[in-house]
């Protein structure tokens, strides 16, 4: 059970508390503000391996926006993976179109980069098709 004075301190300094969940120290991040009467909501993030962040946010979308904004940047040529393009049917197809014998030297690097390109010419379709209002906008594959 938590005391009143316990919150007020949380309140005026959340760094200095350790927030549990599941049974491991995550953090936190207040991105609506927790004193004045802020009624946020609360939503925890991670990745595949749990929970890594309670966030009190406005809404989902704020919250959202707050977790992946703190992210790390991933480099340009992983961009196509983390938004599902290697595992796309069209991904798929173009594998099949273009098998690979061997998982290293020249012809490696070449058949990686002509992947790459694919990849990148997939995940740019996306976008128009989305901004032509034909499919979704890509989300990156993580979760919140």
């Amino acid at each position: 059970m938590t005391t009143l004075a316990e919150v007020i301190d949380f309140i005026e300094d959340p760094n200095a508390f350790d927030v549990l969940y599941d049974g491991h120290k995550v953090s936190f991040q207040d991105e609506y503000g927790l004193s004045c009467g802020s009624n946020g909501e609360w939503f925890v993030a991670g990745e595949e391996y749990g929970a890594e962040v309670l966030i009190h946010a406005r809404s989902y979308g704020d919250a959202w926006e707050a977790w992946i904004d703190e992210r790390p940047t991933i480099s340009e040529d992983e961009v196509p993976e983390a938004y599902g393009v290697d595992d796309s049917e069209e991904m798929k197809a173009w594998r099949e179109a273009h098998p690979i014998n061997t998982w290293s030297g020249p012809e490696y690097e070449v058949w990686s980069t002509a992947k790459l390109t694919e990849a990148k010419r997939i995940l740019a379709s996306w976008g128009d098709a989305a901004r032509n209002e034909e499919r979704d906008y890509p989300r990156a594959n993580r979760r919140l």
